[in-house]
């Protein structure tokens, strides 16, 4: 999990990674300056970072990195956000977007 998810979840209703999910932790995908700590960021093409940042404003760089870092190693992102998850289904990837609802139907 890099650190882009860890403050994200820690603004959430969970203040913290929900402790019956399996979490990896990984670096960044991507260095954004200003934003990635250089300790746990990798230098890498941020294709999908561009692709899901689009035109917004850097408000959304935290969204963008997490978007990128998902499309590239994870087989599930979840999210309630909608706007997360419009552009999220727009990237080339196989890596699935969905709600923490979807998600828990899963696996019963």
């Amino acid at each position: 999990m890099p650190i882009a998810i860890e403050r994200e979840l820690q603004k959430s209703p969970y203040r913290k990674e929900p402790t019956d999910l399996m979490v990896r932790r990984v670096h960044n995908s991507a260095f954004v300056a200003d934003i990635s700590p250089t300790d746990v960021s990798r230098v890498g093409s941020g294709k999908f970072y561009t692709q899901h940042l689009g035109n917004s404003k850097a408000k959304n760089a935290i969204d963008a990195l997490i978007a990128d870092l998902a499309a590239l190693e994870a087989d599930y992102i979840v999210t309630n956000d909608k706007r997360f998850t419009r552009r999220f289904d727009e990237l080339d990837t196989k890596c699935k977007c969905m709600k923490l609802l979807e998600l828990f139907n899963q696996f019963q």
